[in-house]
């Protein structure tokens, strides 16, 4: 074989190692920009979870901060009975068609206790469930427009009590309230059989007013996400 033959294929072999190369290069990066796009995501469910936590925690301090030493009337538990009375699994607050707590103190219809105003329990119990739903609905994060610019999507706050289970097989001492934020989320979550740590199957708050991403009605609830804290009313003798 004569020398200019050996030059051509020693360059065509030299170009199929290029192309070769070309194409294990590009499936490492389409494979790198999934573990991106994944990661990204998972850090935006935990940056979710952490202001869900953080909005349940605030009533949690708010209902304890509305609790008597001393035996008194109306009683704690009749104090913690409202905010469950007002915040109810199937109307959970947070919905903006509705807002009606946080309405009312805008309006005025509900004290506001952070005012100055000598607020009975009763009445701070209202303020407290008002000013929750107004943080529910984003009204502490506006742009430059003032618009709401909440940072979870679809939020919404129930308060479930006294409750008798805090997980399966786990009794609850008594007068224990269950705080529950609920929000959507962008990616369905089946639910697994025989799963104890699934939020969903201790909570119904907003149970069913979440979409699929087909823009369809979440039969299945695999699309609810949940963070739970509880809370013991102290009963004075």
């Amino acid at each position: 074989m004569s020398r200019s033959g050996q030059r051509r294929i020693s360059s065509g072999l030299t170009l199929i190692e290029v192309m070769v190369t070309l194409v294990i290069l590009l499936l490492g990066l389409l494979g790198l920009s999934g573990l991106i796009v994944k990661a990204q995501h998972l850090s935006y469910e935990a940056y979710e979870r952490q202001q869900a936590l953080a909005l349940a925690t605030d009533l949690a301090e708010r209902m304890r901060a509305n609790q008597s030493a001393n035996a008194t009337t109306p009683s704690n538990s009749a104090i913690a009975a409202i905010y469950a009375a007002k915040a109810p699994v199937d109307l959970p607050l947070g919905d903006p068609q509705r807002a009606s707590m946080w309405s009312q103190l805008q309006d005025h219809s509900i004290t506001d206790c952070a005012g100055g105003a000598a607020c009975t329990p009763t009445e701070l119990a209202n303020y407290d469930l008002a000013a929750w739903e107004g943080l529910l609905l984003g009204a502490d994060k506006t742009n430059a427009s003032n618009l709401r610019v909440g940072s979870i999507s679809n939020v919404r706050g129930c308060v479930e009590g006294p409750v008798a289970s805090m997980a399966p097989g786990v009794t609850a001492p008594a007068y224990t309230y269950r705080i529950t934020v609920a929000w959507q989320g962008d990616q369905a979550v089946p639910s697994v059989a025989g799963n104890t740590k699934d939020l969903r199957k201790l909570s119904t708050c907003a149970k069913g007013l979440y979409l699929t991403m087909a823009n369809s009605p979440d039969v299945a609830d695999e699309y609810r996400r949940l963070v739970t804290l509880y809370i013991f009313i102290a009963q004075p003798a």
